[in-house]
């Protein structure tokens, strides 16, 4: 199992403990079927989200927490449809020093679509741990 975690996030500080912001989180994930064949899955978020942290200045812990869209494909499959739905994560990180911290975040989304008149789900849970530059 190989994977790549990506979260990109743009928002507003509304004072030095609290953030609130729109990010698209995504876990690419490289898995092989019985087949023996590899396939790539993409998880991805869209959700609004907020940060608080314990401390007005770093070194300082951080809860985050948000909800949203999610869907899950097959990016490099050409009969692959797309399955929406809703997600949330919430996590906890640590900001070493100003600008950059070490985050742990759960992250569950639930997916369905409907495929001749068959309704298909996909739930994924995924732990993802980042390190991330914030620029402001």
């Amino acid at each position: 199992l190989k994977a790549l975690a990506v979260d990109l996030i743009i928002g507003y500080g509304i004072s030095d403990k609290l953030l609130i912001y729109y990010n698209n989180k995504e876990l690419w994930t490289e898995t092989r079927r019985m087949s023996g064949k590899k396939e790539v899955f993409v998880n991805s978020m869209g959700p609004f989200g907020l940060s608080w942290y314990f401390k007005n200045n770093s070194p300082s812990l951080f809860l985050n927490a948000g909800a949203g869209f999610a869907h899950f494909y097959a990016p490099f499959e050409n009969d692959q449809e797309l399955d929406y739905g809703f997600g949330i994560y919430a996590g906890l990180g640590y900001e070493f020093i100003k600008h950059y911290s070490l985050n742990l975040t759960y992250m569950a989304g639930f997916t369905n679509r409907e495929d001749d008149g068959i309704e298909l789900g996909t739930d994924t849970q995924s732990l993802l741990f980042t390190l991330t530059a914030l620029c402001y």
